[in-house]
């Protein structure tokens, strides 16, 4: 039986001879310079959402974590000082040996100050008013941590104040955060 004119037809209805060849022998192997680059312009964009996703999130946690950390100074100072009607005689010194945070003042004396979880930051008390208040002052906050800061809602603070007036974008803030006795 003589076939070919089946394979004639064949070539006429694929439009040319050979044809399955040229598309089973393509060596098109890999991705274009600009698919490579498109994938590497959207792993950038990832990478850098995410670390600033990050920093912000790092940001919050330090916040929060000298939030804490006034609640607990606030708290073992009260009741340090609950036997008397005022704050008169608080010192930094009275405040580290009695050990009224959980851990211990940064100096070497344990008289001065706590470091705060900002970077080179201080949080200190002292007494404001002759003793009829006292104040804790957090150093070296930054912008978006002292909005945080100020406004949290805050149920045994007399006032929140900022050193400049408002949270500023350097890190040159100085937070007081005065209390009134309970």
């Amino acid at each position: 039986m003589n076939l070919l004119p089946f394979q004639h037809k064949i070539s006429f209805l694929s439009g040319r001879s050979g044809y399955q060849n040229t598309l089973s022998n393509t060596d098109e192997s890999g991705r274009s310079l600009i698919e490579m680059l498109g994938t590497i312009a959207i792993i950038t964009m990832l990478t850098v959402g995410g670390m600033t996703g990050m920093g912000y999130a790092m940001q919050s946690w330090r916040a929060n974590s000298a939030a804490n950390d006034i609640e607990q100074v606030v708290l073992g100072v009260q009741d340090l000082y609950s036997w008397q009607k005022d704050y008169s005689g608080l010192s930094m010194a009275k405040i580290c040996q009695n050990e009224v945070l959980s851990r211990d003042c940064a100096d070497s004396s344990n008289t001065g100050y706590w470091d705060n979880p900002f970077s080179e930051g201080k949080m200190y008390v002292e007494e404001t008013d002759s003793g009829e208040n006292f104040k804790i002052t957090l150093t070296n906050v930054p912008a978006v941590p002292c909005r945080i800061l100020v406004d949290h809602s805050w149920d045994f603070i007399a006032s929140v104040t900022v050193s400049t007036g408002s949270c500023p974008e350097g890190r040159d803030a100085r937070v007081d955060l005065y209390f009134t006795p309970y």
